[in-house]
This record gives structure tokens, C-alpha cells and sequence, in this order.
């Protein structure tokens, strides 16, 4: 990956990470600060198979912790289960109920995060989240230091926005996500 100050690309241009990349799987990069760069350029110099190597999906976006100043925020809660997932097939039963087949469509991830009492930085942070991005696709790496290997890409399972205030004043919000396994 590499940026550019003028997009001139003329040998101005910096190499932010090089990498080779292990498999065909999400792969995820974390950047702390990486400045105020308009040009930036991803660049697949080499590679080891004999077919040409392609790019399915990229995104480059900003990173949202889910912290924010009360002492439940960012922790797991609740029945939080990373690895949630539905088996979308068609069975086909004879008829006198025994399975004749099976034809795997595809396998989909889903779960659910919950910030109970939730903080009012921790509220805008979600709602300046749904706002900017929706209903799109996004990375969601749920210990991206501890669990490196669980990425996932996914969306909002449903179109609602609604996290209400509780009787201690905070908000419990709740963010459900689905998004096709890899």
C-alpha cells in the first residue's frame, strides 16, 4: 500500500506496509494515524500462483472503537457469540420424510453487540457510525489484537436505528449484524 502528497506517482510516493498475504480471506490492516494523505495506491507486485491474482472487495475507512468513558463500555455483555452462524439450503425430502439431498447455498454470520448503561461518547459514537455508514458493507474485527483471524465483512441485519435511555439515564443499544462467511 502506498500514498502519494501530489498523486503524481512519479517516485514521490511512500510505501505506508508491505505485506504478503497468507490466503484468499479477509485480511484487515490497522493504521494509528496515518495523516491527512488524499492519494493512496494499492500495488500487487508479486505473486506465487500461476493464475492472475484479483481483488474482489477493498475498503479503506476510518476505525470505530467501541469505548467511551463508562466503565461497561467496550466489554462483551450478554449472550455475545462472535461465531453465530446460518447454513442457507435447499433440502429435498422424499416423500415419506427422509432426506434425498442437500444443496448448500452459502453459510451466514451473525451477531449481536450490546452496550448496556452505555455513555453519551459511546452513544454518539454508534449513532455517528449508523449515520455515515448505514446500511453498507463494513469490517467488523471484534479483537483485532487477541483474535487477529476473526474478521468478518458485514452489515446492519436490520434497517432500525433504535436504542432507548434507560431508567438509569444511559442508553442499552444494541447493534445487530449479519454478512456472509468466508
Amino acid at each position: 500500500l502506498k500514498h502519494s502528497t501530489s498523486g503524481a506517482w512519479a517516485g514521490e510516493e511512500v510505501t505506508a506496509f508491505s505485506t504478503t498475504i497468507p490466503n484468499d480471506n479477509l485480511f484487515l490492516k490497522e493504521f494509528n494515524n496515518p495523516g491527512n494523505i488524499a492519494h493512496w495506491r494499492l500495488s500487487i507486485s508479486t505473486y506465487a500462483s500461476t493464475s492472475v491474482p484479483y481483488m474482489a472487495i477493498a475498503l479503506w475507512g476510518e476505525k470505530t472503537v467501541m469505548t467511551g468513558g463508562n466503565s461497561f463500555d467496550g466489554y462483551i455483555q450478554g449472550s455475545f457469540d462472535p461465531y453465530g452462524q446460518t447454513r442457507h439450503s435447499n433440502v429435498n425430502l422424499t416423500s415419506n420424510g427422509y432426506m434425498a439431498g442437500i444443496h448448500n447455498k452459502y453459510t451466514e454470520r451473525a451477531f449481536s453487540m450490546s452496550f448496556l448503561n452505555a455513555s453519551t461518547a459511546t452513544y454518539t459514537k454508534v449513532k455517528t457510525w449508523w449515520e455515515n455508514h448505514g446500511l453498507k458493507n463494513f469490517v467488523v474485527a471484534w479483537d483485532s489484537t487477541g483474535h487477529s483471524t476473526d474478521i468478518f465483512l458485514m452489515r446492519p441485519a436490520d434497517s432500525g436505528f433504535v436504542n432507548p435511555i434507560n431508567v438509569n439515564k444511559y442508553r442499552d443499544i444494541t447493534i445487530n449484524l449479519t454478512g456472509r462467511k468466508e
